[in-house]
């Protein structure tokens, strides 16, 4: 009985991660254009022992000083965009 809890439990794992996934993809087809690439400049970096604040934040800042956002929808945007990211942790 053990045996066939464990293989459930590996057979299922990578359905749930894809389920993540798909979630934070669907996610960000939703997003607007700014907060689609703080999203893009962000998920590399969201690693699971990453503070997805912080990823978003520095992303965020780089692209602000990159004249790609304006500064004053940034906040906004890095917002929507970290509740894509979160659905990765889901």
């Amino acid at each position: 009985m053990k045996k066939f809890v464990m293989i459930a439990l590996i057979a299922l794992a990578p359905a749930a991660v894809m389920a993540d996934q798909a979630a934070s993809t669907k996610c960000r087809g939703k997003l607007n254009k700014e907060a689609g690439m703080i999203y893009d400049k962000s998920l590399p970096l969201a690693t699971p022992d990453a503070n997805l604040r912080d990823v978003v934040t520095e992303q965020t800042r780089a692209l602000v000083g990159a004249n790609a956002i304006p500064m004053d929808t940034a906040r906004p945007n890095a917002e929507a965009a970290g509740e894509c990211l979160k659905l990765l942790r889901k």
